[in-house]
């Protein structure tokens, strides 16, 4: 049976905060000699072990026994005290801070520890200047690892609202710990936060809802089926508003993918029925572009009376508050110039056959103005 004293050993150290000198002084052996045992290249003289577990205050028993299976059972023996303990308490924290204490690199158990700080703070708030330290801390200890998002959601949720803009930066945007998500959570769980939690909830509905609506549908499947499937897209938009039209804050992406649909139909020469979907789509942009609202309603009551910004950019509830909107990255579409490269792109061959329409030529060049006009706004001379 392999030996893990060198494991033990080590971390017994750590515990009581000592060098591999001081040990080796105390036991009159070379820091070489405790620095060989810890990397389990050989084991202490038998001679050693009394003066080794007296001096840590421990069994030879428990210098000798950290194979898996003692591990196990000492596992086994932590959750069944940490599950008995109340959730979130005190005593459960210091609990698992003990444990931590003696096997300073498992990275879970560090985890585990932060975690439940994060649970004590949330019914202590008053006490989060005396712990967020602390948890600050581990998510050092824990960066480069599987664990460091979860930490970072720790934090956020019980961080200073003055903090929480440098730790919402340090989430990842395509990780189970988005900046919404974190965000979302951290109203959820803390107490009288429950507007702020429905708010932010209903930002991210719309970041999901823009984000899995604009999933492009591969033209190998041929213009019948991409015609169905944006349908169906324009369909579920146009929910958001009275059935048939959607919200001022929707209409360009509908526009956007009404042209889609229009280079489909063209494509299944279906001309009549895609010059349909071309013109109300063309007279979207340019009603859209006419406005001079800065804020568009977005319409159901999925989005609390939420406006959005014509590019997609930020939203304001309804006590004239922003917020930053994170997870609608495919928001081209809300641009002219976009909508003039797209018009003129030579892989929407489907556009083909009515390129040199006076109609299509018309819109294509009230795009190019548009852009240019963009272009001079972005920069000014």
């Amino acid at each position: 049976m392999k030996l893990y004293i060198g494991e033990q050993l080590k971390a017994l150290r750590k515990e009581k905060q000592i060098t591999q000198e001081v040990l080796a002084d105390v036991l009159g052996v070379s820091y070489q000699s405790v620095s060989r045992w810890e990397l389990g290249v050989c084991y202490p003289d038998m001679e050693l072990l009394p003066s080794i577990a007296n001096y840590f205050g421990v069994t030879i028993d428990r210098l000798l026994s950290n194979d898996n299976v003692s591990k196990e059972a000492e596992e086994k023996r932590f959750y069944e005290k940490l599950n008995s303990l109340p959730f979130g308490s005190l005593e459960q924290m210091q609990f698992v801070e003990e444990y931590y204490h003696k096997h300073p690199d498992n990275d879970y158990i560090a985890y585990v520890l932060q975690d439940i700080m994060k649970n004590y703070l949330l019914v202590n708030m008053d006490k989060v200047s005396d712990y967020l330290p602390d948890m600050i801390k581990l998510y050092h200890r824990l960066k480069g690892t599987c664990w460091h998002e979860g930490a970072v959601g720790n934090i956020i949720c019980v961080c200073p609202e003055e903090d929480l803009k440098q730790w919402l930066d340090l989430c990842s945007w395509n990780s189970s710990y988005t900046r919404r998500g974190c965000l979302v959570s951290r109203y959820d769980v803390q107490l009288g936060h429950q507007k702020e939690y429905h708010l932010h909830q209903s930002i991210e509905a719309f970041e999901n809802f823009a984000l899995q609506l604009d999933r492009r549908f591969p033209d190998a499947f041929g213009p019948t089926r991409k015609a169905e499937y944006h349908r169906g897209v324009l369909k579920i938009l146009a929910s958001f508003g009275d059935g048939t039209t959607p919200p001022d804050g929707w209409a360009l992406f509908y526009a956007y993918k009404q042209f889609v649909l229009a280079a489909c139909l063209f494509g299944d020469n279906k001309q009549e029925e895609g010059w349909k979907e071309f013109d109300a789509a063309f007279a979207s942009y340019r009603r859209i572009f006419d406005l001079e609202e800065k804020w568009l309603p977005l319409g159901n009551a999925i989005f609390s009376d939420l406006k959005v910004s014509r590019d997609y950019h930020s939203m304001l509830d309804s006590e004239g508050k922003e917020h930053e909107v994170y997870g609608a990255f495919y928001t081209n579409f809300c641009r002219a110039g976009f909508l003039h490269e797209f018009l003129t792109n030579e892989r929407w061959h489907w556009f083909d056959e009515v390129r040199n329409t006076p109609k299509y030529l018309a819109a294509v060049e009230w795009a190019k103005k548009e852009a240019e006009k963009e272009e001079a706004e972005k920069n000014p001379v």
